[in-house]
Formats: structure tokens, C-alpha cells, sequence
């Protein structure tokens, strides 16, 4: 028992410290060569389209973040790439609505590669450097009050809620309304969802940050 447990563990090990020196997730890289058509046509899709506001593949020509794991599920991926791409671009939700949701999303699941990537793109939105620091810290929200415009405080609200209790009050509920109407709501919620996805994905799968990259988040 004590030899099979001891091998067992130089295995783990073995596996981590190749992970490590690979920078790699847990999933195959699926660079170009590996690619079967359906894979082939997602991955244009996202060079093509995610390419003009992130890096999107890695030196190797492999897909970075959540979508190398879309790519090795094309059918299902496929469309979760299609959803991602209309919460970004066909929604009513203005960028800095947008940034906040997914920060909300991404501070709960503590998500190194959603975090890293999109704390960037907030403050490209208009977020300012101490209001993301709130949101990534889970602070009170009457500490984010006055860092947000009201909208945006109120997509943060109602997304924390739904995070944190699978429910959302009549009154939070009512004051997103009141701001960005029925149709804003929805977009949250999908915006939500769909990043909700994608920080699963990245944490079941270890995606790994680029090469020399601090984390956000403490490592447990």
C-alpha cells in the first residue's frame, strides 16, 4: 500500500511539474495541425473576431482562455462562442456594464485568466483602478457607491445577488429596471451566464496565465 501511494504521488508530481513548465491547462492544445474541420471553423471564427481586441491564440497557433476548450467540444463549443460573441457585441449593456458584470462573476470564482484578461479591458471601458479593486476584494457595496455610475452599480448589485443567493430581491430587481428596462435585465443575465460558463471552464481546466504573469488571486 505504502509503494502504491508513494508512486501515486510521484505521478501527481510529475504531472504538476509538467504543467508548470508548460504553462499548459489540463486540455491538448489543439493547434492547427490537430484541428478537424469543425474545429478549424471555430477557431477562425475566433482569430477573426476576439483577435481584434485580445490575443487569441498562443505561439504555438493553439487557441488561449476558454476557447481551446470550446474547440475540443465544436459542436457544443461552437455555439457557447456564438453566445459569447453576442453578449459582446449585440447587447444593449454599455462596455462599462458590461466589465462590471463579468468582474462580478469573475471575482466569485476567483477566475486567474477571466481576471487577468478583463481587468484590462474594464479599464479600457472607463472603470477606474480603485472601483475594479473593490469589486475584485468582494467589498461592500456601499464601499462601490460612489466609484460607479448608477447603472453600472446597479448591474453590479443585482449580479452579486444572483451570485451569491441564486435569487434577486424585488427592489434590486426593480432599480436595474428602472435603468436599463426588461430587455438590460436579460442582458445581464445572459452576460452573466455566459461568463459564469467561461470561469467555470477556466478553473475545472487550469488555464494557464501567460508565461511570467502575476495572478489576481492568491493561489491556495
Amino acid at each position: 500500500m505504502a509503494s502504491r501511494c508513494g508512486g501515486l504521488r510521484r505521478r501527481l508530481a510529475s504531472v504538476r511539474s509538467v504543467r508548470s513548465l508548460s504553462a499548459a491547462s489540463r486540455l491538448t492544445p489543439l493547434t492547427p495541425e490537430r484541428q478537424d474541420a469543425e474545429q478549424r471553423e471555430l477557431y477562425d471564427r475566433v482569430v477573426t473576431s476576439r483577435g481584434k481586441l485580445v490575443t487569441a491564440t498562443h505561439p504555438d497557433g493553439s487557441l488561449v482562455g476558454p476557447w481551446n476548450a470550446m474547440a475540443t467540444s465544436p459542436v457544443i463549443g461552437g455555439h457557447l462562442e456564438r453566445t459569447g460573441d453576442a453578449c459582446r457585441n449585440q447587447s444593449s449593456l454599455t462596455p462599462d456594464v458590461q466589465e462590471v458584470v463579468i468582474l462580478a462573476v469573475g471575482a466569485h470564482w476567483r477566475s486567474q485568466f477571466e481576471w487577468y484578461t478583463h481587468e484590462r479591458l474594464a479599464l479600457k471601458a472607463g472603470l477606474s483602478p480603485e472601483a475594479i479593486a473593490h469589486i475584485k476584494a468582494v467589498s461592500d457595496l456601499t464601499e462601490v457607491l460612489q466609484l460607479l455610475d448608477p447603472t453600472a452599480y446597479a448591474a453590479l448589485a443585482f449580479t452579486r445577488e444572483l451570485q451569491e443567493t441564486a435569487r434577486v430581491s424585488d427592489a434590486t430587481y426593480a432599480a436595474l429596471v428602472d435603468l436599463v428596462g426588461e430587455r438590460g435585465a436579460v442582458d445581464v443575465v445572459f452576460t452573466a451566464g455566459y461568463y459564469d460558463a467561461v470561469c467555470r471552464m477556466l478553473n475545472a481546466f487550469e488555464v494557464a496565465l501567460p508565461p511570467g504573469a502575476e495572478p489576481p488571486f492568491p493561489e491556495s
